[in-house]
């Protein structure tokens, strides 16, 4: 997904970081986190779709100086959950 896409997502509050709405751009993940993108929500049916990727583990350190590591993430495009499973207070 383009970068542009999730930053209007992050301002449009679509974003969770395991349940949570993010409130900084600036989230330090840890291995286990689960990220979460609202795609849409059934007020009727009380479900939630979401596009999720958890982080699995980190497969390669690098130099601190260029902040990039390799990783493992496990990603679902579209996840349909019930709402109290999907968010937490």
């Amino acid at each position: 997904m383009a970068r542009n896409k999730i930053e209007d997502a992050f301002y449009k509050n679509k974003l969770r970081l395991n349940g949570q709405k993010l409130l900084k751009k600036s989230k330090l993940v840890k291995v286990g986190d689960t990220l979460d993108l609202v795609l849409s929500e059934s007020i009727d049916k009380k479900t939630v779709t979401l596009m999720r990727v958890v982080f699995k583990k980190i497969l390669e350190e690098t130099d601190s100086e260029r902040d990039t590591d390799r990783v493992a993430l496990r990603r679902w495009k579209r996840l349909e959950l019930p709402k109290d499973e999907a968010f937490k207070p």
